[in-house]
């Protein structure tokens, strides 16, 4: 084998994983943290990069798409009685190496969070309160977790709360419910009253039925009896 060849043969083996390990491709709506000797260097945007083989290190990856977290979550009003409020939180990350750093793990930190500030604001409320101030919740919501996600890179965009009815429409639910049991006792009154009379007209029937039969009977046995 000639020194030439050797050296190609050298350079592939051992520049072959040295390329692929410089080589590094973010996809879009990624970035990629990079750090050098241990501590941050850079953020890679999406597309085709070079790192330095075994002196720079990928941290990992950043989505930077909108995330849509759903739930539901049980808290106490003021006056000790509990309503569930189902909730739907939309944040995404804009700064990726404050969301790296900053916290251990983003998603998890915004949902104890959000669950401590609910508790705090509900339990400032009564119940009639809590129930029919969804904008005012929302508002107090997004406030504490705007202070706080701010500093771990998160953008919080949208907090949509649902509320259970007010007690006024739970109220006038019962008083319908109400209403239409009683409109199905009186129907099935009328339909125990209209089986009576048919069980009494089928009674009375069968009695005229017999009584006819026996003047029937009675006519005949006189008319056998008459010379």
């Amino acid at each position: 084998m000639s020194a030439a060849l050797t050296l190609v043969v050298v350079l592939i083996v051992v520049g072959g994983p040295l390329l692929y390990r410089s080589v590094r491709i973010v996809p879009r709506d990624m970035v990629d943290i990079v750090e050098r000797q241990g501590r941050y260097d850079r953020t890679l945007s999406a597309g085709p990069h070079l790192i330095v083989p075994f002196l720079d290190r990928a941290r990992g990856r950043v989505d930077l798409r909108e995330r849509v977290v759903p739930s539901n979550l049980w808290v106490n009003t003021s006056d000790d009685l509990r309503v569930m409020i189902d909730m739907v939180l939309r944040y995404r990350v804009v700064d990726a190496e404050a969301a790296t750093y900053g916290v251990a793990d983003v998603p998890s930190a915004i949902e104890q969070l959000t669950a401590t500030a609910l508790r705090d604001i509900v339990g400032g409320m009564d119940l009639v309160r809590a129930l029919t101030s969804a904008e005012e919740i929302g508002s107090g919501l997004r406030g504490v977790l705007a202070d706080a996600t701010g500093r771990w890179g998160v953008q919080v965009d949208r907090v949509e709360l649902e509320l259970p009815d007010s007690p006024a429409a739970w109220n006038r639910r019962r008083a319908e419910r109400e209403r239409l049991a009683e409109q199905d006792r009186g129907a099935e009154q009328d339909r125990g009253a209209e089986r009576e009379r048919g069980t009494r007209r089928e009674r009375d029937a069968g009695r005229e039925g017999r009584a006819g039969r026996e003047r029937g009977v009675g006519r005949e046995r006189r008319a056998s009896d008459d010379p």
